[in-house]
Formats: structure tokens, sequence, C-alpha cells
């Protein structure tokens, strides 16, 4: 083991530093004796939360990230176009002296080899003067000895060597810096951030936490519009492209859009929400391309039609909406890209696989 896991992660990081850095930093291991170290302590914990897998539990938080300039702390009246903010979070002990903890009631991805332990809850605080009432929210656990294993992350694939597995703390600071770029977007586009925390887990793990809104709706991935029109179809196909493209323009490329990453209520102001940022990346130009993908994927799995999705992204491309620039781009870059595609999706595809087998057999073909 050596330092060159000082890549991309660790450059951005010295690029964009925030207050109280420090709260972020946890050893990661950089000789062969650390990292065996540091594999089997993982396991250990691993063991010792088998008990509690799956059974609700609180935890007090034990430190929190104060720096971070939430939007949901503003005192200013919001318009009618956000999500209200629960008052707890406005509350003027929140970020000074409150005693926070925190309740995971109802599990919504849990198990072995995630990056995160996903629990709905509540978030209660007592200061010396208020007792507020508790707020609902979705827990964000980053809970190290659940990942999955460092072995599978070696440098000959961009691995752990090269910092390509994440600990707890630097993927909290990601997802950190992806909702501190899009504060305007928070309460609507995405939920609105509470906060990061430290909490230490029932087995006694440190475990890093992001707190977030809870936003009514389905997941993505149990949608199915059935007889659904083709307005309605466009109208959410919109949406879609348009949140990916603010976030762009945000300077935050979503590196993970997939259906299970989507809160879809349909009829809602913002019926699409956008989840998951640990694995968020800066934008550039370059990066334009990146949406279309997912986005044609995000739609055939909720059941629009490929030639819906075609008329769909040419008539934006005609009406010259802000969104379009990404298929443009895709085109230019591509001018088959979309025919290539249709005949390697099918009923049973697998998204990530056809996107391979895409980029390394297909797209030099339909460039030439």
């Amino acid at each position: 083991m050596n330092s060159t896991h000082l890549t991309l992660h660790d450059r951005f990081l010295t690029s964009t530093i925030f207050l109280n850095e420090d709260f972020f930093l946890s050893p990661y291991p950089e000789t062969r004796q650390e990292y065996l170290g540091f594999c089997e302590r993982r396991e250990k914990d691993a063991r010792a939360w088998r008990p509690y897998m799956g059974t609700p539990f609180s935890a007090g938080v034990v430190k929190q990230w104060r720096s971070f300039d939430l939007p949901c702390l503003t005192a200013d009246p919001l318009s009618d176009n956000y999500r209200p903010i629960p008052a707890l979070v406005q509350h003027e002990a929140f970020l000074r002296e409150g005693k926070i903890s925190l309740a995971m009631v109802h599990p919504l991805q849990i198990g072995t080899r995630k990056w995160s332990q996903v629990w709905r809850g509540s978030m209660k605080m007592s200061s010396a003067d208020d007792v507020l009432q508790a707020a609902p929210v979705v827990i964000k656990i980053f809970q190290q000895s659940l990942f999955p294993d460092p072995f599978e992350y070696h440098s000959e694939a961009g691995g752990i060597d090269c910092g390509g597995w994440l600990t707890g703390a630097q993927q909290a600071r990601w997802e950190a810096w992806a909702f501190s770029r899009m504060k305007l977007l928070q309460g609507r586009r995405i939920p609105w951030s509470y906060g990061i925390f430290q909490i230490i887990l029932p087995h006694g793990e440190l475990a890093f936490v992001h707190v977030i809104e809870f936003v009514e709706g389905s997941s993505g991935k149990e949608l199915r519009f059935g007889d659904a029109t083709a307005t309605d179809f466009w109208a959410l196909a919109e949406v879609l492209a348009s949140d990916f493209y603010n976030m762009t323009q945000c300077g935050v490329l979503h590196d993970d859009i997939m259906l299970s990453n989507l809160i879809v209520s349909p009829g809602d102001p913002h019926p699409v929400v956008s989840i998951d940022f640990a694995f968020a990346q800066p934008f550039t130009e370059a990066d334009l391309d990146c949406g279309v993908f997912p986005i044609v994927y995000a739609l055939r799995d909720m059941g629009m039609e490929l030639d819906t999705i075609e008329a769909w992204f040419k008539d934006g491309i005609t009406r010259g909406v802000p969104w379009s620039r990404m298929f443009v781009y895709q085109s230019e870059k591509s001018p088959r890209w979309f025919k290539a595609l249709t005949g390697m999706i099918t009923p049973d595809h697998a998204a990530e696989e056809v996107l391979k087998i895409f980029n390394r057999c297909l797209l030099p073909a339909v460039t030439e």
C-alpha cells in the first residue's frame, strides 16, 4: 500500500475547503500493515453489528458539522415553490447548544455490501429552554463495516490504492459538497439537508450520517405508469432532464442517476426529487452528455416507449430548451447514438452492462 490514493478525491479535497474541515478527517490506510489492520477492524465491526441488523434503534449525535451553510436555516419566509421546513431545524439552538438524537424507525435500504444504510425516522432536539416536536427525516448512515469489500478495489481497477474505495468520512464530505453547491435546488428538486453528523452505533462503531428531509412519493424503481399518455410521459421527462441539467449548472454531476435514486410524485409541483450524491463529481462542459443515457434508461424503465423518448428529446431540441444541450452534444459526438442504443435495450436489459458494451464496441463505429 502506498500514497498513490492521493488522486482525484484528495486533489478535490484540497481545492475545495470547507470551514471546520477537520470534521471529515479519518484515517486512510497507506501501508500494507495499515490496510490489513483497517480491514480487520471492519470485519470485527461487521460481526458485532449482526445482532442489530434490521432492528430499529436510536443514537445521540456526538459531533455536528457546524460550518454547513444550510439553506433550511434561513429566517426569510419561503415561497410556495418550496416544501416546508420543520420548526426544530430553524430553532436557534439547532446549530448551537441543542442536544440532538436520531431514531432509526423504518429501514429503506439496509444490508451488507451497501455504501449506505438508509432509514426513515425522526430527529429530536432539546435545549435549555424548549423541547421541540420531532421532525420526520431520512437518515443516511455511512456505515463503513457494511461497505463493499476493499479487496475488490485494488489498484488495477483504480481501487483502494488509488482512492477509489471511499471511507464513510469521504463519502459524507462528497455529499456535503454536492448539497452545498445545490443550495438553490434544496426543498424543491432535491431534499432539504438538515446537516452532517457523527453518531455511535449500538455496537460501538462511529459513523458519519447525513440527515435529510423526508419527501413523500414513490421510489422510481417501484413506479410504473401503465396506461399513461404520451403527454404524461413528456411532462415527467421534461422535469427529469431539467433537474439533471440544473444540477450541472450548480457545478454538480450526479454520477448515479437510476430509478432507485429518484422519488416520483406525479401531480406534485416538483414531481421528481433526486437523491444520493455520495458519488457526485464536479461538473465540466466535457461531461454535458453524461445525463443522456441515464435519463433514457430511467424513462424506459418507467414504461416510456423508445419512440416516445426520441420524439420528446427531438422536440426539446427544436424548442431550444436548456436541457436539450445535453442531447445536442451527444448527437454531435455520435450522430447515430440513439439508433445504436435502441438496438441494445430489451425489457430485461442491464443498463450498466449495455452502457459498457456501447462505449467499448459501438461508440467508435457510430462516430465514424
